[in-house]
């Protein structure tokens, strides 16, 4: 399985953001090499209540 987060003028939807934390948080340690290849561009929305979310639950299962 390969995770991108599809860019939608330039940066990547809430959604998708949202989505990978819910995934990481949901499947744990099999999602955590294609969370490590879409977190830095996770970073392109800029900071907002959606992706502080989304890092909390990537946090709680990952210890990087």
């Amino acid at each position: 399985m390969m995770v991108q987060i599809s860019p939608r003028r330039g940066k990547p939807s809430l959604q998708a953001i949202a989505c990978v934390g819910a995934l990481a948080e949901a499947i744990g340690s099999d999602m955590e090499e294609h969370v490590r290849n879409v977190i830095g561009s996770m970073f392109a929305v800029g900071l907002n209540p959606t992706l502080v979310t989304a890092l909390k639950q990537i946090a709680a299962r990952y210890l990087w």
